[in-house]
Protein backbone atom coordinates (compact mmCIF):
# COMPACT_ATOMS: atom_id res chain seq x y z
CA UNK A 1 0.00 0.00 0.00
CA UNK A 2 2.78 2.45 0.96
CA UNK A 3 4.73 1.84 -2.23
CA UNK A 4 1.55 2.06 -4.30
CA UNK A 5 0.71 5.45 -2.77
CA UNK A 6 4.14 6.99 -3.41
CA UNK A 7 4.04 5.62 -6.98
CA UNK A 8 0.61 7.19 -7.52
CA UNK A 9 1.86 10.45 -6.03
CA UNK A 10 4.84 10.39 -8.36
CA UNK A 11 2.62 9.70 -11.38
CA UNK A 12 0.29 12.59 -10.49
CA UNK A 13 3.25 14.93 -10.17
CA UNK A 14 4.58 13.83 -13.55
CA UNK A 15 1.26 14.80 -15.15
CA UNK A 16 1.39 18.28 -13.64
CA UNK A 17 5.02 18.76 -14.65
CA UNK A 18 4.02 17.83 -18.20
CA UNK A 19 1.34 20.52 -18.11
CA UNK A 20 3.70 23.08 -16.56
CA UNK A 21 6.23 22.47 -19.32
CA UNK A 22 3.68 23.41 -21.95
CA UNK A 23 3.23 26.85 -20.37
CA UNK A 24 4.55 30.28 -21.24
CA UNK A 25 7.81 30.05 -19.32
CA UNK A 26 9.08 26.80 -20.80
CA UNK A 27 7.90 27.82 -24.26
CA UNK A 28 9.80 31.09 -24.00
CA UNK A 29 13.09 29.63 -22.85
CA UNK A 30 13.00 26.93 -25.53
CA UNK A 31 12.65 29.51 -28.27
CA UNK A 32 14.65 32.44 -26.93
CA UNK A 33 17.92 33.25 -25.25
CA UNK A 34 17.57 33.73 -21.51
CA UNK A 35 18.60 37.29 -20.70
CA UNK A 36 19.99 38.56 -17.42
CA UNK A 37 16.76 40.50 -16.97
CA UNK A 38 14.65 37.33 -17.16
CA UNK A 39 17.07 35.49 -14.90
CA UNK A 40 16.83 38.27 -12.30
CA UNK A 41 13.02 38.13 -12.31
CA UNK A 42 13.07 34.34 -11.98
CA UNK A 43 15.53 34.30 -9.09
CA UNK A 44 13.75 37.18 -7.36
CA UNK A 45 10.50 35.20 -7.28
CA UNK A 46 12.27 32.04 -6.12
CA UNK A 47 13.95 34.11 -3.39
CA UNK A 48 10.57 35.27 -2.09
CA UNK A 49 9.13 31.82 -1.49
CA UNK A 50 12.40 30.17 -0.43
CA UNK A 51 12.73 32.85 2.25
CA UNK A 52 9.42 31.66 3.75
CA UNK A 53 9.97 27.91 3.46
CA UNK A 54 11.67 27.37 6.83
CA UNK A 55 8.83 29.29 8.46
CA UNK A 56 5.94 27.41 6.90
CA UNK A 57 7.82 24.15 7.47
CA UNK A 58 8.26 24.91 11.18
CA UNK A 59 4.61 26.00 11.42
CA UNK A 60 3.60 22.43 10.68
CA UNK A 61 4.50 21.68 14.32
CA UNK A 62 1.28 23.34 15.46
CA UNK A 63 -1.00 20.68 14.00
CA UNK A 64 0.30 17.13 14.27
CA UNK A 65 -2.43 14.47 13.91
CA UNK A 66 -3.14 12.42 17.02
CA UNK A 67 -2.38 9.12 15.30
CA UNK A 68 1.18 10.20 14.49
CA UNK A 69 4.20 9.73 16.79
CA UNK A 70 4.41 13.34 17.92
CA UNK A 71 8.04 13.42 18.99
CA UNK A 72 9.25 11.70 15.82
CA UNK A 73 7.24 14.12 13.66
CA UNK A 74 8.54 17.13 15.60
CA UNK A 75 12.13 15.98 15.15
CA UNK A 76 11.60 15.55 11.41
CA UNK A 77 9.90 18.95 10.96
CA UNK A 78 12.36 20.98 13.01
CA UNK A 79 15.44 19.29 11.55
CA UNK A 80 14.25 19.86 8.01
CA UNK A 81 13.17 23.43 8.76
CA UNK A 82 16.59 24.23 10.21
CA UNK A 83 18.29 22.80 7.15
CA UNK A 84 16.27 25.18 4.95
CA UNK A 85 17.47 28.30 6.78
CA UNK A 86 19.54 30.76 4.77
CA UNK A 87 19.09 29.15 1.36
CA UNK A 88 17.84 32.47 -0.03
CA UNK A 89 21.31 33.88 0.61
CA UNK A 90 22.67 31.56 -2.07
CA UNK A 91 20.49 33.45 -4.52
CA UNK A 92 21.89 36.77 -3.30
CA UNK A 93 25.45 35.51 -3.79
CA UNK A 94 24.69 34.05 -7.21
CA UNK A 95 23.17 37.28 -8.51
CA UNK A 96 26.00 39.32 -7.01
CA UNK A 97 28.57 37.08 -8.68
CA UNK A 98 27.35 38.17 -12.13
CA UNK A 99 26.71 41.80 -11.13
CA UNK A 100 22.93 41.79 -11.39
CA UNK A 101 21.98 41.80 -7.71
CA UNK A 102 19.15 44.27 -7.08
CA UNK A 103 17.89 43.97 -3.51
CA UNK A 104 14.93 46.21 -4.29
CA UNK A 105 13.78 43.58 -6.81
CA UNK A 106 14.09 40.84 -4.22
CA UNK A 107 12.21 42.88 -1.63
CA UNK A 108 9.34 44.14 -3.78
CA UNK A 109 5.93 42.39 -3.59
CA UNK A 110 5.79 38.96 -5.15
CA UNK A 111 4.03 38.38 -8.44
CA UNK A 112 0.45 37.07 -8.00
CA UNK A 113 1.16 33.36 -8.51
CA UNK A 114 4.20 33.50 -6.23
CA UNK A 115 2.11 35.23 -3.58
CA UNK A 116 -0.53 32.52 -3.98
CA UNK A 117 2.07 29.78 -3.56
CA UNK A 118 3.50 31.43 -0.43
CA UNK A 119 0.05 31.95 1.06
CA UNK A 120 -1.10 28.43 0.29
CA UNK A 121 1.98 26.86 1.88
CA UNK A 122 1.44 28.96 4.98
CA UNK A 123 -2.20 27.82 5.17
CA UNK A 124 -1.46 24.10 4.91
CA UNK A 125 -0.47 23.45 8.57
CA UNK A 126 -3.61 25.21 9.80
CA UNK A 127 -6.02 23.62 7.33
CA UNK A 128 -4.63 20.10 6.98
CA UNK A 129 -1.82 19.52 9.49
CA UNK A 130 1.81 18.53 9.51
CA UNK A 131 1.59 15.40 7.41
CA UNK A 132 -0.10 17.19 4.50
CA UNK A 133 2.88 19.48 3.90
CA UNK A 134 4.88 16.42 2.90
CA UNK A 135 2.98 16.62 -0.39
CA UNK A 136 4.95 19.77 -1.23
CA UNK A 137 8.23 18.34 0.00
CA UNK A 138 7.72 15.16 -2.04
CA UNK A 139 8.03 16.90 -5.39
CA UNK A 140 10.06 19.96 -4.35
CA UNK A 141 12.94 17.81 -3.09
CA UNK A 142 12.89 15.76 -6.28
CA UNK A 143 12.43 18.36 -9.01
CA UNK A 144 15.86 18.51 -10.58
CA UNK A 145 15.22 16.18 -13.49
CA UNK A 146 12.38 18.53 -14.44
CA UNK A 147 14.18 21.84 -13.98
CA UNK A 148 17.45 20.68 -15.50
CA UNK A 149 16.23 21.94 -18.86
CA UNK A 150 15.94 25.40 -17.27
CA UNK A 151 19.24 25.34 -15.39
CA UNK A 152 21.13 24.02 -18.43
CA UNK A 153 19.68 26.81 -20.58
CA UNK A 154 20.56 29.45 -17.97
CA UNK A 155 24.09 28.11 -17.68
CA UNK A 156 24.62 28.12 -21.43
CA UNK A 157 22.89 31.37 -22.35
CA UNK A 158 24.52 33.39 -19.56
CA UNK A 159 27.88 31.56 -19.63
CA UNK A 160 27.68 30.66 -15.94
CA UNK A 161 29.65 28.11 -13.97
CA UNK A 162 28.97 26.29 -10.72
CA UNK A 163 30.24 29.20 -8.63
CA UNK A 164 27.56 31.43 -10.20
CA UNK A 165 24.78 28.89 -9.64
CA UNK A 166 25.31 27.73 -6.07
CA UNK A 167 21.59 27.77 -5.29
CA UNK A 168 20.83 25.18 -7.94
CA UNK A 169 24.08 23.20 -7.66
CA UNK A 170 23.97 22.90 -3.87
CA UNK A 171 20.26 22.09 -3.81
CA UNK A 172 20.59 19.31 -6.32
CA UNK A 173 23.09 17.60 -4.02
CA UNK A 174 21.24 18.35 -0.78
CA UNK A 175 17.81 17.44 -2.08
CA UNK A 176 18.77 13.96 -3.22
CA UNK A 177 19.22 13.12 0.45
CA UNK A 178 16.13 15.08 1.49
CA UNK A 179 13.99 13.31 -1.11
CA UNK A 180 14.69 9.91 0.42
CA UNK A 181 13.89 11.33 3.85
CA UNK A 182 10.55 12.66 2.62
CA UNK A 183 9.54 9.27 1.22
CA UNK A 184 10.50 7.66 4.54
CA UNK A 185 8.45 10.29 6.41
CA UNK A 186 5.40 9.70 4.21
CA UNK A 187 5.66 5.96 4.79
CA UNK A 188 6.07 6.47 8.54
CA UNK A 189 3.56 9.21 9.28
CA UNK A 190 0.89 9.13 6.56
CA UNK A 191 -1.07 6.01 7.34
CA UNK A 192 -4.74 6.93 6.92
CA UNK A 193 -6.74 7.51 3.72
CA UNK A 194 -7.29 11.11 4.88
CA UNK A 195 -3.53 11.66 5.28
CA UNK A 196 -2.91 10.44 1.76
CA UNK A 197 -5.73 12.46 0.25
CA UNK A 198 -4.38 15.62 1.87
CA UNK A 199 -0.83 14.94 0.72
CA UNK A 200 -2.08 14.46 -2.82
CA UNK A 201 -4.06 17.71 -2.65
CA UNK A 202 -1.07 19.68 -1.39
CA UNK A 203 1.27 18.13 -3.96
CA UNK A 204 -1.08 18.91 -6.85
CA UNK A 205 -1.84 22.44 -5.69
CA UNK A 206 1.72 23.53 -4.93
CA UNK A 207 3.13 22.10 -8.14
CA UNK A 208 0.34 23.71 -10.16
CA UNK A 209 1.02 27.07 -8.49
CA UNK A 210 4.74 26.68 -9.15
CA UNK A 211 3.99 26.30 -12.84
CA UNK A 212 1.86 29.45 -12.68
CA UNK A 213 4.68 31.24 -10.89
CA UNK A 214 7.08 30.37 -13.72
CA UNK A 215 4.55 31.53 -16.31
CA UNK A 216 4.10 34.74 -14.32
CA UNK A 217 7.85 35.33 -14.46
CA UNK A 218 7.84 35.01 -18.25
CA UNK A 219 4.74 37.18 -18.63
CA UNK A 220 6.22 39.89 -16.40
CA UNK A 221 9.41 39.87 -18.43
CA UNK A 222 7.64 39.98 -21.78
CA UNK A 223 5.31 42.78 -20.70
CA UNK A 224 8.31 44.94 -19.83
CA UNK A 225 10.26 44.12 -22.99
Amino acid sequence: MKQNFTRNLYDENEKIWHSNKSGTFYSHIRNNTISKELYLILMSEIYKYVLRNPINQAAACINIPNHVNRNAMLRYILKHSTEELGHEQMIVRDLKSINILDMSKLEEPALPATEALIGYLESVPHRYGATARLGYSFWAEDAYDHIREVTTKIRGDLSLNDSNMTFFVAHEKIDKHHSAQVVDAINQFCVTPEDRAQILTVARTTLYLTGKMLDGVAENYLSAA
